[in-house]
């Protein structure tokens, strides 16, 4: 997702209206596109746009940012002891996580972490392909 900040207020562009951007209060964890308005705020829960807004500050303030990438560097050529890369390693792809999701409808984020690489996931989310809601993943 495209994220602006402005004035402690960021602007976050919608997947599905390129060009339209919503108004994301992350201190009040409010937006202004209508699924906060009509469906989330109502469950008490917030939009795709609100976790958006609130993983880019956390990774600006952990800077994991330089993390994730060296970290998705090692995954990506670790090898077994016979200097081959892992079968698993070398199959990981967001669809193979997205028809996983798919199969379970929703998924416990700690299961799909231990089982698929977390750096991929944690990228999804921030993409907005996936979202995790209070320990559940699903696909957006």
């Amino acid at each position: 997702m495209n994220i602006k900040k402005s004035d402690g207020i960021y602007n976050v562009e919608s997947m599905s209206k390129k060009g339209t951007f919503y108004t994301v209060d992350a201190i009040k964890k409010t937006c202004s596109c209508p699924g906060f308005l009509f469906y989330a705020r109502r469950k008490g829960d917030v939009c795709k746009h609100v976790k958006a807004v609130l993983e880019y500050i956390a990774n600006l303030e952990y800077n994991t940012k330089d993390v994730t990438k060296k970290n998705a560097y090692s995954i990506k050529n670790k090898k077994n002891s016979d200097g081959k890369k892992t079968k698993k390693e070398k199959e990981i792809t967001e669809e193979d996580i997205l028809n996983y999701i798919r199969k379970n409808n929703e998924v416990d984020a700690i299961e799909l972490i231990e089982k698929y690489n977390e750096e991929l996931i944690n990228r999804m989310i921030k993409q907005g392909t996936i979202i995790e809601i209070k320990g559940k993943i699903k696909i957006v």
